[in-house]
């Protein structure tokens, strides 16, 4: 026993860059989804199903956003900043480069946020709710995460993200919030953003003492190449995630869309437990399948598979055996129709476990992100179909339906991939 604890010590000695960025990660998804077991079941019981609908669609519009303005950097600015961490020009060059491109993907942004408004009436009606979500979106993506990333000083993502969330629970609790003060929603969040937002800046100045530089239009250019398989590799994995609440809100009610985001949400706060090791692996992993060929990586990536296999079915039991009590808890009593949701969405904690596993720390951090890109491509146009005639028919319940069904067809079409390429490098 002696022998395997100095065996442990040793171990965790030798990665203690990837223990500490785990345990800065982790802290960073205990506010991100912790926060929710606080908030969520206030504006619930606050706003009520129907606003609290009205709000959740708001955010995944919006959500829509934030994926062209972050443009795949929070994967390949790590990497820009990992392989040129002792370079400070390069690292000038490479922050500016990646804020010149954000800020004028916000400005497009919100230029087609405000033609929305103009066009669809069910936007103009809440046409404030939709603008103060954006910019929160705006300022959230400008935290320069890829750059603490890279340089493997997470902490200061977590120090950052405490103090948005902080100043966001404050500004919310120092209201007496009735159904109509949902626009108080939004606006505390872009306030904590945006705070964060400055005192980022500070900190990548003073700490780093990073500069910001204007790069000519052909670095710009490279870095919006490199990047731009990522960014289709991402929007096209979270498209059918948040695609599904636009579709709803187009068939049913915001009662309906209530329903439904809280049961995702639930589902979605158990996949986070994944995210603390997958982004602190994701720099290591890069580094390490670099240095050998595919094929060994793409074998190492299905025998070590049975490992997150196991986690992820723990979180699957761990949750099924406490549904009622967490339904009740975010929901404020039990409610039928989400424990129906649940149920059809809980195993996506396994399957869409596997598929984070499979495609982004194995094909994407391997260098195969065109494997990822097809099957991502597959899945996602599939099922943009499943939700189109499942939402129409049976509103939330198909929108469950639809979500993992379309994580099924991904999860068999990156692994189908995988192993044709281990057959024909073989």
């Amino acid at each position: 026993m002696s022998f395997k604890l100095n065996d442990l010590v040793q171990i965790i000695k030798s990665n203690l860059t990837i223990v500490k960025n785990f345990g800065y990660l982790n802290l960073v998804q205990i506010l991100n989804y912790g926060f929710p077991l606080v908030v969520m079941p206030y504006l619930v019981l606050r706003l009520g199903l129907s606003n609290y609908g009205l709000v959740n669609y708001a955010i995944a519009i919006s959500s829509y956003f934030l994926l062209f303005i972050d443009f795949g950097f929070s994967l390949q600015g790590t990497k820009e900043v990992q392989n040129n961490k002792n370079d400070l020009n390069k690292l000038n060059e490479i922050n500016s480069s990646i804020y010149i491109i954000k800020l004028f993907i916000s400005l497009f942004c919100l230029i087609i946020m405000c033609l929305l408004i103009l066009v669809f009436s069910k936007l103009g009606a809440e046409k404030w709710l939709y603008i103060y979500t954006l910019l929160s979106v705006v300022f959230q993506s400008m935290i320069p995460v890829w750059l603490f990333q890279g340089l493997e000083k997470m902490q200061f993502n977590a120090i950052l993200t405490f103090l948005s969330k902080g100043i966001f629970l404050v500004f919310l609790f120092s209201f007496d919030i009735e159904k109509t003060d949902y626009i108080l929603v939004p606006l505390g969040s872009l306030l904590g953003w945006f705070i964060t937002f400055i005192i980022s800046l500070v900190i990548t100045y003073k700490k780093f003492k990073i500069k910001f530089i204007i790069p000519s239009y052909k670095i710009i250019s490279q870095y919006i190449s490199r990047s731009y398989p990522l960014f289709i590799s991402q929007f096209s994995i979270n498209f059918f995630r948040n695609m599904n609440t636009i579709i709803l809100g187009v068939f049913s009610s915001d009662f309906v869309i209530g329903i439904y985001t809280l049961s995702e949400k639930i589902v979605k706060s158990v996949q986070s437990l994944q995210n603390p090791l997958g982004q602190a692996l994701f720099p290591f992993l890069t580094s390490k399948w670099s240095k050998q060929s595919p094929l060994k990586s793409l074998k190492s990536l299905i025998r070590f598979s049975k490992y997150p296999l196991l986690f992820f079915v723990f979180l699957y039991i761990a949750t099924l055996l406490s549904s009622g009590f967490i339904i009740t808890y975010f929901a404020g009593k039990f409610d039928l129709r989400i424990f129906i949701n649940l149920m059809i969405l809980l195993p996506v904690v396994i399957i869409g476990g596997m598929n984070y596993y499979f495609g982004i720390l194995g094909l994407v951090a391997i260098g195969l992100n065109d494997i990822f890109k097809k099957s991502v491509f597959i899945a996602s146009s599939t099922g943009f179909i499943f939700m189109l005639f499942l939402n129409y028919l049976f509103n939330d319940i198909g929108a469950s339906i639809a979500f993992l069904l379309t994580e099924l067809i991904l999860l068999y079409k990156i692994l189908s991939y995988i192993k044709m390429r281990i057959q024909n490098e073989e």
